[in-house]
């Protein structure tokens, strides 16, 4: 039977489902073994009384729910159930929050028998969110299969298995909008990746539908809107190679290119300002007194909420209480500068950066005709951009969970684990991945403990 769930080589979805659900138990064990009450009782203040006289079912999954609605789980599920009502609300995911809230009412309207508010709607955050980690990780394994297709099979499966097991730990499975975000990004990539080897009417259209998908992880998350970096950095090679064209045909299929990526980008910047126009009506738009930043440009609230609730600003955590939490986020801060920064200045004509090692034992492949360095460029971009971001504006603990929604440092950690088990890592490199691994494996199960507790870092 083990071999039959774990078998990576011939069924590596199966093999991953089995993983993943085994990792899922794990941390849902330690959820409900976390000594209660919590640090904070913010959680208490939303649930009702819990019935004691209920079933075990019932009894394990209002503990488990309350364990896992902490910290920006509660603005996420009194969001879902009853909308935006407080101005401070609007830093939190619009698309997510919409979607909990269709998901939470689905489940009122089926179920058999009463359930009491809000818990249908963190059971719709706990749906979504497991749902969607899983689905991201199926999709990683087949977006690495494309992006490297000469490399061995365990490859694209460690690259999978490192994402089961991100440093983001619980908070992909609690109601928190990081794993949704993940599949979205993902699939979006995978879209984005087969269309460059499309003929160029199907090209232009996955360009469109890969724009679309990033809106929608845009929605999800603000930070998604650095996935439209990799459609602007096409759109402006594009318009310069439309110049260096001679003949006619080529020119037009130029311009339809250059036509669907100003098309993909303006879908992405869509979703970053689609809640900001609700916000704005909500809030400027009618007789009472206006808010500070009505007036501003742009007029964000999703900016002004974040800066003034939050003291999120460029340089604004670098403070001395705060070093703690810069080297709680080292780790993860190096390996996604590291990566990314590798990927993005390797050679285009030289094998990709991050090694696929042919089955036959030829260590340098011919590429494809869009050679997987190209691709492994353009997605290290929003990568290193978020990990800048996260360095000198944001509560840079959070890059711990928000790097879950990036591909490429799985890739680099995955060569370095597959050189290392080969025997083939540099001597300076050696034991690395083994190491990282290490780091994420106990920053996960420590962070899960922390996390259901209610205690920091968030």
């Amino acid at each position: 039977m083990p071999s039959m769930l774990l078998n990576p080589e011939n069924h590596p979805y199966r093999s991953l489902i089995s993983i993943f659900i085994l990792v899922r138990i794990i941390y849902f064990t330690i959820a409900l073994l976390t000594p209660s009450p919590a640090y904070d009782s913010s959680t208490n203040l939303i649930l009702p009384q819990r019935d004691e006289n209920g079933s075990v079912l019932w009894t394990l999954l209002a503990k488990l729910s309350e364990r896992l609605t902490r910290w920006d789980a509660i603005y996420f599920v009194k969001i879902a159930e009853r909308g935006y009502v407080n101005e401070q609300e609007w830093a939190f995911g619009w698309g997510f929050t919409r979607l909990m809230g269709v998901v939470g009412r689905g489940i009122i309207k089926i179920s058999p028998a009463h359930i009491p508010s809000p818990y249908p709607f963190i059971f719709s955050g706990l749906l979504i969110a497991n749902g969607s980690h899983l689905g991201s990780a199926l999709v990683l394994y087949k977006l690495t299969e494309f992006v490297f297709p000469f490399a061995r099979a365990p490859f694209p499966f460690v690259a999978s298995l490192l994402h089961i097991i991100s440093p983001a730990g619980l908070f992909l499975a609690a109601p928190y909008s990081e794993s949704l975000f993940s599949l979205l990004t993902f699939t979006g990539y995978l879209i984005y990746a087969s269309s460059s080897t499309a003929r160029s009417f199907q090209r232009n259209l996955g360009i469109v539908a890969a724009g679309a998908v990033f809106s929608l992880s845009t929605l999800v998350r603000s930070n998604g809107v650095l996935n439209g970096l990799i459609l602007l950095k096409s759109f402006i090679e594009e318009i310069w190679m439309m110049f260096q064209q001679i003949q006619r045909a080529e020119f037009i299929e130029r311009v339809g290119r250059i036509i669907s990526l100003g098309i993909a980008g303006l879908m992405v910047g869509a979703g970053l300002a689609i809640p900001q126009s609700i916000a704005w009506v909500e809030y400027c738009t009618i007789e009472r007194e206006t808010r500070e930043w009505c007036t501003r440009i742009p007029p964000s609230i999703y900016l002004w909420v974040q800066e003034r609730y939050w003291n999120v600003g460029f340089l604004r955590y670098w403070t001395i209480s705060n070093i703690p939490l810069f080297l709680l986020a080292a780790p993860m801060l190096c390996i996604l500068l590291k990566s990314g920064t590798a990927a993005v200045t390797v050679n285009i004509h030289e094998p990709p950066p991050v090694a696929a090692v042919a089955s036959n034992g030829d260590k340098h492949p011919k590429p494809n005709p869009q050679t997987p360095t190209v691709l492994i460029k353009e997605f290290a971009i929003p990568q290193v951009a978020l990990a800048c971001l996260a360095l000198v504006s944001y509560h840079v603990q959070i890059i711990n969970r928000l790097s879950s929604g990036c591909v490429v440092w799985y890739w680099w950690l995955a060569q370095a684990i597959t050189n290392e088990a080969q025997g083939s890592a540099p001597v300076g490199e050696r034991k690395v991945g083994l190491w990282v691994v290490r780091w994420m494996v106990v920053y996960g199960l420590v962070q899960a403990v922390l996390f259901a507790g209610f205690l920091p870092p968030a």
